[in-house]
């Protein structure tokens, strides 16, 4: 199999096991060469006696039982040799939770995605139903991969999913799922615009809603004659590199736009809505794109399913409980605009997604809560620390102009650079990127800000240098110019 794929699917099993925080995540494929036989494929593991050659006949241990009876199984109370019922550990290790999925490639079953952890009852409803998702996400990219697609090897564009699946999957209302979205999508797939069709139970029809606004909000989505409909109808993602004259969604004219993209939001096989992207280059939208938004349109499917239920997420509150900045959900209900000179500031701490993978995800979190406490160090007084998702810190400062952006940037990331960063006896050097935006004087939405600050710091990550950028103001996805010396 292409390396390229291999590590494609390396980085989803990561994200497995750091969403469900698993002790291991394993994913076990069929061998082409020997019928009848499960190989490790792809793992992430905190144990030291892990068989990375691990096989396991279909029908044997509970991985052979999922690849057998083709059907999910979970224990919350595991209480037996891990050597015999899992089979891919050397020494009995301490497992108290299991839960294994089928991966499928159409209606067949190609392999079993499992994850174990030495917590009892660690894995939620919602962990299983993300387990389901990522087996699917699993599943497309190995057909995709031996149909011969090259994926984009970019461990940033991974990076940025694992964050918005972070924010989406502590949702508490549609509201925080469009935000989340709005404020995160864009530096996973660049799109002009963002359109969800939403399925309306009391009348058991699809329904537009636009995060940003416009007068289509709740416009019914005919199944049949326009693109977003076939998203729907289809259970397929859509990719459309010229659009033409094409119908693609109500009130929106296809001659406006050179790209469309769109992926269904699936739950055990029915569809709840779609995501669609809009660009106004054509072959925006490349194969990795397709496979980033179906990872995210699965992961908007769980939250609305589990909103649907009446329980929703817990409330975050106010503040974060690993690095003890304020939540964004705190940040925006500030409400009142940036007017004139008010600054955001969005800081990226590069590498946290290898000290997850190194040390586990404790060490990752130990590392940020660190970088909090640095930048908490160096802030202005009247400023506001936030975490807003996965891995980044942002700033919220109430008055400054360009200079002073510029120097809250840099200081931000000497912070973090100047000393490494010790966590469970290992010395952390880690560089970081942060961009920043300001206020018109006609004022903006701190909401605004926050995406205009996000795509600056997404520049600056690429930057040769001093990786810091600010952003224009004006416009909504402004210019963005580096800021050197």
């Amino acid at each position: 199999m292409p390396n390229h794929l291999k590590e494609s699917v390396q980085r989803l099993v990561e994200l497995v096991s750091n969403t469900t925080e698993a002790f291991t995540a394993a994913l076990f494929l069929l061998d082409d060469h020997h019928p009848g036989v499960l190989r490790l494929y792809a793992w992430h593991t905190l144990s030291q006696s892990l068989v990375t050659d691990a096989t396991i006949p279909v029908g044997h241990g509970l991985v052979g039982w999922v690849a057998k009876n083709e059907k999910a199984t979970h224990a919350t109370r595991f209480e037996r040799d891990t050597r015999a019922a899992l089979r891919f550990y050397t020494i009995d290790e301490p497992i108290k939770s299991f839960a294994a999925t089928p991966v499928r490639h159409g209606d067949r079953t190609i392999g079993v995605l499992a994850v174990d952890s030495k917590k009892q009852y660690v894995f939620t409803d919602k962990s299983l139903k993300l387990l389901d998702d990522f087996a699917v996400a699993i599943g497309r990219s190995l057909a995709m991969g031996r149909g011969r697609i090259k994926l984009r090897e970019d461990a940033e564009a991974f990076e940025g999913v694992h964050g918005l699946m972070a924010r989406l999957v502590g949702s508490r209302d549609v509201d925080e799922v469009s935000a989340a979205l709005r404020l995160g999508l864009q530096g996973i797939v660049p799109h002009e615009k963002l359109l969800l069709a939403l399925h309306d139970r009391e009348d058991d029809l699809f329904r537009l809603h636009d995060p940003r606004g416009s007068g289509v909000e709740g416009d019914p989505v005919n199944l049949t004659n326009c693109r977003l409909g076939h998203v729907i109808g289809q259970q397929r993602v859509i990719n459309m590199p010229s659009v033409g004259d094409a119908r693609i969604a109500p009130g929106v004219k296809g001659e406006e736009w050179g790209s469309f993209l769109g992926a269904p939001m699936l739950v055990n096989n029915e569809t709840v809505g779609a995501i669609g992207l809009f660009s106004r280059r054509p072959n925006a939208f490349t194969r990795a794109a397709e496979l980033a938004l179906f990872m995210v349109a699965s992961t908007v499917a769980s939250s609305f399913a589990w909103l649907r239920t009446g329980a929703g997420a817990p409330h975050p509150g106010d503040i974060d409980p690993v690095t003890g900045a304020r939540t964004l959900s705190y940040a925006l209900a500030m409400g009142k605009p940036f007017a004139g000179r008010g600054v955001v500031a969005v800081i990226n701490p590069i590498g946290l997604l290898h000290v997850n993978a190194e040390l586990g995800v404790h060490a990752g979190d130990a590392a940020l809560l660190e970088v909090s406490r640095r930048l908490a160090a160096i802030a202005p007084e009247s400023s506001l620390l936030v975490r807003p998702w996965g891995d980044r810190l942002a700033l919220f400062v109430g008055k400054g102009g360009a200079s002073d952006a510029l120097a809250l940037m840099r200081a931000a990331v000497r912070a973090i650079e100047e000393a490494p960063i010790l966590v469970d006896g290992a010395d952390i050097i880690m560089k970081a990127c942060a961009g920043a935006s300001l206020a018109p004087d006609d004022g903006v939405g701190a909401e605004e800000l926050l995406i205009r600050a996000e795509t600056a710091c997404r520049m600056a990550r690429r930057i040769v240098g001093e990786r810091i950028a600010l952003a224009g103001d004006n416009g909504a996805l402004p210019e963005l110019t580096s800021l050197k010396g």
